[in-house]
């Protein structure tokens, strides 16, 4: 096993406080001692980009999302693992057998980029709607399954003295606002980002509806213009307040509302995927984080150690039953009864079961998405806070955005 000692950077998040809690155990196993560093999502990123981008090859091990896949792997900064997992010498039969077969398959997905794995996922989630059980039984309101069904529901239940009918995130950002709009209302109504020439196609008329609903939605039956400033612990914490009588975000946050000592709503919640547009299919995107290896690591064996130990069921189930760790990549995880024991709603359940395994990423994760996203996202906050019409917000964003295309290239 190669000597000294093994750089890992996560994110500052609880599921990820069992690398912490039981390094040691994995010291005395492998003989590998492990450095870790936490931070926040938004320091780990600046952290880790300036690591790839200048080669110093400070961490072997990096968690990432989609978002860090676009832009590492572009450069070709990221280890190959299917390799690691067909080498014998690296991966056990058991073992390859226990990352392919038991991950779930929309998530493995979710880390492949130009047929290379790129990453081993951790812990992943979708878009899930969450409702109020008690006022929708109160108003004899029936689980939205379409988008008009939504906005009745939402208006129906609006009543700005007790709560407004739904909250969702309108803060700018590739990872904040799109995150909700651009993984499901823009494609819910079968818009495109691109035509077949990579030039945008997002302010077509598909897009400019999916816009005017979304802006709609949160300035007639939500926190009006106010929303153009909200992330997701901002709605979050509206949700659970008992503010909203609905909330489209990631299923992450089901546990925290289900806790009657930080939730006013626990017990009154339930869980549905997200509606559906005008096109036929239910849209939720996914939001994986996964381990990957840098490839400037010279620890690419004691790397690939501390991954198949930390993605491992039985360090996954210790998420669970030691950090309240809901939105696991394994199947023999959500299966087992100390899962349930942990997280009695069925419901939801149910949905993560549903998004997990037809959940997507259908946002346009190229190389330059970070910057395209921040673009689009500002378009979406605009219309929200009123200073620029859906229409020509989205239309003044694809002239930004054809000029980062053209710039990187992808016109000849």
């Amino acid at each position: 096993m190669p000597s000294g000692t093994l750089s890992i950077i996560v994110e500052d998040f609880s599921p990820n406080y069992v690398f912490r809690d039981h390094a040691k155990e994995f010291s005395d196993k492998s003989g590998i001692e492990t450095k870790l560093e936490m931070y926040t999502e938004q320091k780990l990123r600046e952290k880790m980009t300036k690591d790839i981008i200048t080669h110093e090859g400070n961490y072997d091990v990096l968690l990432l999302t989609k978002q860090e896949h676009s832009l590492y792997a572009k450069s070709n900064s990221l280890t190959d693992l299917s390799q690691l997992i067909a080498d014998r010498s690296y991966t056990t039969e058991q073992e390859a057998q226990s990352i392919t077969g038991d991950i779930y398959t929309s998530f493995i997905q979710y880390n492949r980029w130009a047929g290379k794995l790129i990453g081993i996922p951790y812990s992943g989630e979708g878009n899930v709607l969450f409702y109020r059980k008690d006022l929708f039984k109160h108003s004899h309101i029936k689980i939205p399954k379409t988008m008009p069904e939504l906005a009745r529901a939402a208006k129906k239940l609006h009543k700005p003295s007790d709560q407004v009918g739904i909250v969702m995130r309108g803060m700018a950002g590739y990872g904040l606002n799109m995150f909700v709009f651009g993984n499901v209302f823009f494609g819910a109504w079968g818009a495109k980002w691109f035509d077949e020439k990579w030039r945008p196609k997002f302010d077509s008329k598909h897009g400019v509806q999916a816009l005017e609903f979304y802006v709609d939605l949160l300035t007639k039956y939500g926190p009006g213009t106010d929303a153009a400033l909200m992330n997701w612990d901002k709605c979050w914490s509206i949700f659970k307040e008992g503010k909203s009588a609905m909330f489209i975000d990631g299923g992450v946050y089901a546990p925290g509302t289900e806790d009657p000592k930080e939730s006013n709503v626990a017990g009154k919640v339930g869980y549905a995927t997200v509606p559906r547009g005008t096109i036929r299919k239910h849209l939720s995107g996914l939001y994986v984080w996964s381990f990957a290896i840098n490839r400037d690591s010279n620890k690419t064996r004691a790397a690939w150690e501390w991954i198949k130990w930390a993605s491992s069921r039985a360090m996954v189930l210790r998420s669970v039953t030691e950090q309240s760790h809901g939105t696991v990549a394994r199947r023999s995880v959500v299966s087992d009864p100390e899962y349930f024991k942990c997280f009695p709603y069925p419901d939801w359940i149910d949905t993560e079961n549903r998004v997990r395994r037809a959940g997507r990423e259908v946002r346009p994760m190229i190389g330059e998405y970070t910057e395209i996203g921040d673009r689009i996202g500002l378009a979406v906050q605009n219309a929200v806070e009123g200073s620029e019409t859906s229409s020509h917000a989205l239309k003044s964003a694809a002239r930004d955005v054809y000029e980062i295309m053209k710039k990187a290239g992808y016109y000849k």
